[in-house]
């Protein structure tokens, strides 16, 4: 399967631009939940390689997971919420509402589980390193034989499972999982996936978090060391960026995967997207 990142990223971008308004409203919520949650990190200054870390933003993540089920079913069957009410439902209409919430539902955990993932895993690998004798990557590093090859096969295995960080865009329309695997299994999809992440969270994630952080005072060191004013700023910066990015880059990596979701039965959503925009 051959992708074109630019084309792809760009589409992201053009996408969630036109779709702002709408997006705006989903994201209300989450972003306040996120806000409040990162907040109480900051306030109880939690390391973020705990598990106490991860608890605290356990709703957080319950709220992105939301908020990419319905993007999601915006991009791949053009559902917006509120859905219309029906009044005595026949079975057909039964039937696709089991089905929706089932998808919505399957997004939403495979999101928080991908994320609680991410954070264990952020958690205990220097533990295990630890317990293996394996010493961590400085500037004065010499491994041996055996710790170079552990380094070497860790680094192509968290290639290769890139690809399975965005299952929850087929499970958001159903799509069974094993036939898209099939289609993504090639190891170049992975770098695909890992350009257009780059071109999408990046730029975003500049603007809303390093570019504040450059007029403020080098004295500080760490956030902490902030006023609470100006933390509370560059949280809520933070939030939002993290958000952005992410709306926009599930977007793109959507777009990516736009003729393999065709297969599936998607009804593709990108009608602020042309040839033009994307060349």
């Amino acid at each position: 399967m051959k992708i074109n990142i630019a084309q792809s990223a760009i589409a992201g971008y053009k996408t969630v631009w036109g779709e702002r308004e709408y997006i705006l409203k989903l994201a209300l919520i989450p972003i306040i939940i996120k806000f409040v949650c990162s907040m109480a990190v900051f306030i109880l200054e939690t390391d973020v390689f705990t598990l106490r870390f991860i608890l605290t933003m356990l709703p957080s993540y319950c709220a992105d997971g939301w908020l990419v089920a319905h993007l999601l079913r915006l991009l791949l069957v053009g559902e917006r919420l509120p859905m219309p009410r029906i009044e005595n439902p026949s079975e057909t209409q039964i039937t696709t509402q089991k089905l929706r919430k089932r998808a919505i539902s399957s997004a939403i955990l495979y999101s928080m589980l991908i994320m609680m993932v991410q954070g264990g895993i952020a958690v205990g690998a220097p533990n295990l390193m630890d317990i293996l004798g394996i010493e961590p990557i400085t500037q004065d590093w010499n491994p041996s034989i055996i710790v170079f090859a552990l380094y070497t096969v860790g680094f192509v295995a968290m290639i290769w499972s890139v690809r399975f960080i965005w299952l929850y865009i087929p499970l958001s329309i159903n799509a069974p999982l094993k036939g898209f695997l099939q289609d993504i299994k090639s190891l170049i999809t992975s770098y695909y996936i890992i350009g257009i992440w780059l071109l999408a969270v990046v730029p975003t994630l500049f603007i809303t978090v390093l570019v504040p952080a450059m007029f403020m005072d080098p004295s500080y060191e760490t956030l902490y060391d902030v006023p609470t004013l100006y933390a509370f700023i560059i949280v809520l910066l933070r939030v939002v960026g993290e958000l952005l990015s992410g709306v926009i880059v599930v977007t793109a990596i959507t777009y990516a995967f736009k003729d393999i979701l065709k297969k599936y039965g998607a009804k593709l959503n990108f009608e602020h997207v042309t040839e033009d925009t994307v060349k």
